[in-house]
């Protein structure tokens, strides 16, 4: 704290009131001065402690987000594989298994993409300090990076319901017809949350290059199964407006930095 002490000697004129009224003047200016570098020093050192916990959790994330590309095409075709045994089921009810066209598998990995700095960031108003564009950039890539992890945690709550009929009949060719349909329905519910993350893992490599290998147009049609028109043609025509829209929001943001 400054603490203001009157003069040691006494006051003979003028020139000395306005010498001493100086001192005091240039004694809180310089005070004030040395305080706000002190902030200015430590709000740096916050911005770049931040950038650096936003870097190494945006490595952690590429990581997530290549073992989740890899498992998507190693497990996808095994879902596929089991509606199909079930499919088949459902039109040979208690068929054996050495009838069945492949063999059932469940066993899948997930993880979860990690916010720990980014919340910390928001927590200590340390975003207040950074530029809006980085920021944003920022903003939006958790925003689809919680999404990819909602998505997830949809897939692992649908597997939690399928899970209820294996425990109630563990063997396929036993259940009844009621329990195959909804075995069917489970997993189309299941493949259609793998079709969607391809897409949202697809756009969010689009904004965020370095996050990579991402899923394919193709392998959002080999899920959802769309029909009609060209797809060499509607992926030309999707990426020319990604690309657009890429260009005209930077245009944007370069317009409201200047």
């Amino acid at each position: 704290m400054l603490e203001v002490h009157p003069p040691h000697e006494a006051v003979h004129s003028w020139k000395d009131a306005f010498i001493h009224i100086g001192i005091i003047v240039a004694g809180l200016l310089i005070a004030v001065g040395l305080d706000q570098a002190v902030e200015f020093i430590h709000h740096r050192y916050q911005i770049a402690e931040t950038r650096q916990a936003l870097r190494i959790e945006r490595r952690v994330n590429i990581n997530h987000f290549a073992m989740q590309t890899e498992e998507f095409y190693r497990f996808v075709p095994k879902l596929q594989n089991d509606l199909a045994i079930y499919q088949f089921l459902k039109a040979h009810p208690h068929a054996p298994p050495e009838q069945w066209p492949g063999k059932i598998s469940g066993y899948h990995m997930m993880s979860r993409y990690t916010d720990a700095a980014w919340r910390t960031a928001q927590q200590d108003n340390v975003l207040v300090l950074m530029p809006d564009r980085e920021v944003q950039d920022d903003d939006q890539l958790y925003r689809l990076l919680a999404g990819l992890s909602d998505n997830m945690a949809a897939k692992e709550e649908a597997f939690y319901e399928m899970s209820k009929i294996a425990i109630q009949t563990p063997e396929p060719s036993q259940m009844s017809p009621e329990q195959i349909e909804k075995e069917i329905q489970g997993y189309a519910n299941v493949l259609t949350l793998y079709g969607r993350a391809a897409i949202d893992q697809r756009v969010l490599s689009s904004h965020y290059p370095d996050f990579k290998p991402a899923t394919t147009y193709a392998d959002e049609q080999q899920i959802l199964r769309m029909s009609g028109g060209s797809p060499q043609e509607d992926i030309r025509q999707m990426d020319e407006m990604v690309e657009r829209l890429r260009r005209e929001d930077e245009a944007a943001i370069h317009d409201e930095d200047r």
